[in-house]
């Protein structure tokens, strides 16, 4: 009787590529157990590196004026890397309350349909 057949490890062919998750706290905390982003991973694990760049609170007005910090390609990575996807997950925060006088979504937060 034979032992159990054991398959050869897959050859990466290069550099794994990257997907990049941005967004508010939908996305920071993607990567809780359940959490979408914990999901992707899992089906991506091996072939693509995933980058959580969750803002808590932000609304687009506020990410848009960070977005150079927290996009990879404004930051040192080599050459041979590439990005694969990205998610943009952003505009709960821009639909609070504007007349809102305290508790979860502060007046401030609120991004006029127009802008």
């Amino acid at each position: 009787m034979s032992g159990p057949q054991i398959k050869s490890a897959p050859v990466l062919d290069g550099p794994i590529p990257f997907i990049i998750c941005i967004g508010d706290s939908l996305t920071e905390f993607a990567c809780q157990p359940n959490g979408w982003a914990s999901h992707l991973q899992h089906h991506f694990v091996s072939r693509r590196d995933i980058l959580l760049r969750g803002m808590s609170g932000y609304n687009s007005r506020w990410l848009l004026k960070c977005l150079d910090k927290i996009v990879p390609s404004q930051q040192p990575m080599p050459q041979s890397q590439h990005i694969a996807a990205i998610t943009l997950l952003v505009g709960t925060n821009d639909a609070v309350n504007p007349n809102a006088k305290s508790g979860p979504g502060w007046p401030q937060q609120h991004v006029p349909v127009e802008e």
